[in-house]
């Protein structure tokens, strides 16, 4: 099992700052890549210290472009899992022990139990089982959390339109919710009871304060660096 943890990054220095050192901290034997989408705040230099593997494209681009190229370019490496999760979800020490746990249900898997997703109810994500640490739902998970396997990119790229058109067509309708359609039409996915990271969004691009999205359920270590964190960066 080799996995690719890639984290793109705009801006934000503080709350990417404490985002990338715990990754480094708890990413195990997994690697990480940062791409920088053109931060004014940072350069690759000062990325560098969080990873050998920076990533500066030829121009700024759009969230739907970064990922189209996140999934073409895992496929010319041999890492047999993807990790994608934004600059500003603070994980938990045991997020990598915990995929790894789950990983050979074949299914996608989140560990983000996001409060703007569950807002809207079964209408979006609807759950299908239930255990002691971890569900099965069908529906949307979201994009700030995301593990897959190789079968997963592979079948994502098999069904990719060229750049430009999936950059259109993800103004329709949001990348996340387009490849868990090309995965699985059921779009089924495994949720963790427990939330095993923290969204700090403010001042990011979909929600302005920490009211707007945070995390269901959090477990006991992030309970007690929350708000930590936001006296850190508020």
């Amino acid at each position: 099992m080799k996995i690719l943890i890639e984290v793109q990054t705009y801006n934000r220095k503080k709350i990417t700052e404490i985002v990338l050192n715990q990754l480094v901290a708890y990413k195990q034997d997994a690697d990480l890549r940062i791409v920088n989408d053109y931060s004014s705040e940072y350069d690759n230099q000062w990325l560098s210290q969080f990873s050998d593997d920076v990533v500066l494209y030829e121009k700024k681009l759009s969230i739907n472009r970064l990922k189209w190229r996140t999934f073409t370019n895992f496929l010319k490496t041999d890492y047999t899992h993807l990790y994608m999760c934004d600059n500003d979800i603070y994980h938990d020490k045991n997020f990598i022990t915990t995929l790894k746990k789950y990983q050979a249900n074949n299914i996608p898997i989140t560990l983000y139990r996001s409060s703007f997703i569950h807002s809207f109810g079964e209408g979006v994500s609807k759950y299908l089982k239930k255990w002691d640490n971890i569900s099965m739902k069908s529906g949307l998970f979201g994009g700030a959390s995301v593990f897959l396997n190789r079968a997963h990119v592979e079948k994502i790229v098999e069904l990719l339109p060229s750049e430009d058109e999936w950059s259109n067509l993800c103004l329709e309708e949001a990348w996340d919710s387009k490849i868990q359609k090309m995965i699985d039409v059921k779009r089924l996915y495994l949720i963790t009871n427990e939330s095993y990271c923290e969204h700090f969004g403010t001042g990011g691009q979909n929600h302005v304060d920490r009211k707007s999205d945070y995390a269901l359920n959090p477990t006991e270590y992030l309970k007690e660096n929350i708000d930590r964190i936001w006296k850190e960066i508020e």
